[in-house]
């Protein structure tokens, strides 16, 4: 994953990512289907994503919003906008 990130990266150097890209690219592709576990129903699946996907990105995010909001003394377009954006 952290090779495709900075694959990914404006300065990576073009030419070296012509070769570097389709290599880990296709390898990251590898490991995420070799370590792919079907779960036991749909709805089963549905409810891990939402525990481990869904909540640690909305608070994340909602933390993140906020402290700017406590940490920056700028002008901002206000938290409605903010929380629309989000």
């Amino acid at each position: 994953m952290l090779c495709t990130m900075i694959g990914h990266y404006t300065f990576f150097p073009k030419d070296v990512a012509a070769g570097y890209a389709p290599f880990f690219l296709s390898a990251f592709l590898f490991a995420a289907g070799y370590t792919f576990h079907l779960e036991s129903s749909f709805k089963r699946f549905v409810e891990k994503k939402i525990k481990t996907v869904l909540f640690p990105w909305f608070w994340m995010g909602l933390i993140s919003l906020l402290s700017r909001y406590i940490i920056s003394f700028n002008s901002h377009a206000g938290i409605a906008k903010d929380l629309q954006d989000f």
